[in-house]
């Protein structure tokens, strides 16, 4: 079919993410219909799961939503090597300049520039298109004025949302702050965004964050336990169910007047396992693979190899390729003694004659980039659904191939032969014949 019309691409309107998401979408509605009210409650709601079950699009249907209800919306997206200053101050610029000229807020408007520019001298902000010091040389009076950095971090922002608060409260304002990717957010910064909620919570303020993140960043704002009970709430987002896989791919085909034959619709919603980025591609692939308006079993298998290409290069090789020696080490050893599951850490010392300790780097690091995840004590299992399965089905392979040393110092590969079938590989054919 005409790959210019598939709606299954990235510039498709239709999101699988979106479907089923009522739960979440309410839980977002509430915290918004409570931002700014008298009455006391959750004021960070936190999204977390693995990669590719759709945090990102339910971020963006809730600021959305938020926007349709006239609230000031800022979209900010962690990364590692950035603070949560560098982040949060053109935003909160943003905020403040959206309030001058109101009547009731112009003044403190004024107020909040000028102690947010304080701010971002503080914290050695230096963001694109925004200077965070008013004047090239400061007077000795704005000397005087100058955040005192000796608090840290959280005393210093909650000044700046108490000064924007008040502005936003006078001028009949909400704002909502979402942040993607929080998992990159040091223990320090979850701390500071609790003690913002806080008094945000105390001072009634019109204010609310969004986030969405890997449960390691869950894990962050939980070390805080009070303020954690008190001021947020954690929501883990599962993958789709059966029904609503197939409500996504039959209403997105119809749109289109093309039909998908039953037994077809049910091995792509079955197989996918209810991953929205897996059903997306596989659907994908299999619109392109019909000849016809009619999308069928067939269809599914010879687009299978198509499938597993596009999960490698789009999805998990990139992932991979972001991986030191000494990680990829570590990753590889996790496929080949757990596949996908979670994995002991214990076991890849062993195996590496190492001990634990000396691996605590290593780990560290790995959760940092978000490619695994500590599931429980002493395991650690990957963020990425099916990335197991890709590092034993192409790295190992490729290694072989290659003749790497590695192989026969970490990994004891002839258990599992040179060619792995994709019979646990959504998308795959059940068999390697006819896959790629």
């Amino acid at each position: 079919m005409n790959p210019f019309c598939n709606p299954f691409t990235e510039v498709g309107e239709y999101a699988p993410e979106h479907f089923g998401r009522i739960s979440e979408l309410e839980l977002c509605r509430e915290l918004f219909e409570s931002t700014g009210q008298f009455a006391s409650g959750r004021r960070i709601v936190y999204f977390t799961g693995l990669h590719g079950l759709g945090k990102t699009s339910i971020l963006e249907k809730a600021e959305t939503l938020a926007y349709s209800k006239g609230f000031m919306t800022s979209a900010i997206k962690a990364r590692e090597g950035l603070t949560l200053p560098e982040l949060f101050y053109p935003e909160m610029l943003k905020a403040a300049r959206a309030m001058l000229g109101h009547p009731a807020a112009n003044a403190l408007a004024l107020e909040a520039i000028e102690c947010i520019s304080d701010f971002g001298t503080g914290h050695h902000v230096e963001a694109a298109g925004f200077e965070a010091e008013l004047s090239a040389v400061p007077t000795e009076e704005d000397e005087d004025d100058d955040f005192d950095m000796s608090g840290g971090l959280a005393p210093n922002l909650n000044e700046v949302i108490d000064i924007i608060g008040a502005a936003a409260h006078e001028a009949d304002a909400r704002w909502v702050v979402f942040i993607d990717d929080a998992e990159h957010l040091s223990l320090e910064e979850c701390g500071s965004l609790l003690a913002a909620a806080q008094l945000i919570d105390l001072k009634h303020l019109p204010i609310a964050f969004v986030l969405a993140g890997l449960p390691q960043g869950e894990k962050c704002f939980r070390e805080y336990v009070e303020l954690c009970d008190a001021y947020f709430h954690s929501f883990y987002v599962e993958p789709l169910i059966y029904s609503d896989s197939r409500k996504f791919v039959d209403r997105a085909l119809a749109e289109e007047g093309v039909r998908i034959d039953e037994d077809a619709l049910d091995e792509l919603a079955t197989r996918c396992r209810g991953i929205p980025f897996i059903l997306k591609v596989r659907a994908a692939c299999a619109w392109d693979a019909a000849q016809g308006s009619r999308i069928t079993k067939s269809d599914l298998h010879a687009s299978a190899g198509e499938t597993l290409r596009r999960l490698d290069v789009d999805f998990f090789r990139p992932l991979f390729n972001r991986l030191t020696h000494q990680e990829a080490q570590v990753c590889l050893l996790m496929a080949a003694m757990s596949g996908n599951g979670p994995c002991l850490t214990a076991n890849i010392a062993k195996t590496l004659n190492r001990p634990i300790s000396a691996l605590a780097p290593v780990r560290a690091k790995l959760l940092a980039k978000g490619i695994i995840y500590p599931e429980s004590r002493g395991y650690c299992s990957f963020t990425m659904p099916y990335f197991g399965n890709f590092l034993r089905r192409r790295v190992i392979p490729e290694m072989r191939s290659e003749r790497v040393g590695l192989l026969s110092k970490i990994y004891r590969f002839d258990e599992y032969g040179d060619d792995i079938e994709d019979a646990d590989i959504p998308g795959g054919c059940g068999s390697a014949a006819g896959c790629d």
